[in-house]
């Protein structure tokens, strides 16, 4: 799978980098990596920590808690795009579990705490198919890793503002 599209500044609006409030690189957040991920991405072990409660690794930080794949000089992640975790990748894109009636559906989200998910937003109603190719592709990693996939849907129950986007199924490729 082509990830070149993926990530900081791929995306016109999405400068993940430059959030000063929840970004995944900067030291608000840990930046969590499923043994998948951390597995076919022959991510360094050094730079991994496990949580085995969570079931997943967690990126180390350098001493003022950035990311540890941080690049400052270039304001974004030192890693090609196809070996950075899922969760660099997709954010903010996200998937929450609601239930309709008797039945639960999983739904693909912006998390709307991130500073780019408004121009993201405001692209994809103006159709830009960057956009939709990010959103679809985020969808194809969620598909692919599906203990990440879970583990996020476990932690987006609490998320406070998010943008339902449709659902799972809608968003994947033909």
């Amino acid at each position: 799978m082509d990830l070149r599209h993926m990530g900081c500044h791929a995306v016109e609006g999405l400068e993940c980098t430059t959030c000063k409030i929840s970004s995944c690189c900067h030291p608000y957040m840990k930046t969590p990596v499923s043994y998948y991920d951390a597995h076919k991405k022959k991510l360094k072990e050094k730079y991994l920590k496990e949580d085995k409660k969570k079931g997943m690794f967690f990126l180390d930080r350098f001493h003022d808690g950035y990311c540890i794949y941080f690049d400052r000089k270039f304001s974004c992640c030192s890693l090609e795009a196809e070996r950075r975790p899922t969760s660099c990748l997709v954010f903010p894109v996200r998937l929450k579990e609601i239930n309709v009636g008797m039945v639960s559906e999983k739904r693909v989200i912006l998390n709307m705490k991130c500073p780019s998910a408004i121009p993201m937003a405001e692209a994809l109603i103006a159709g830009d198919k960057s956009v939709i190719q990010y959103i679809k592709t985020a969808v194809k990693l969620f598909e692919e890793d599906t203990s990440y996939a879970q583990f996020v849907l476990n932690n987006t129950k609490d998320f406070v503002v998010t943008l339902d986007l449709g659902s799972f199924g809608e968003w994947r490729s033909e």
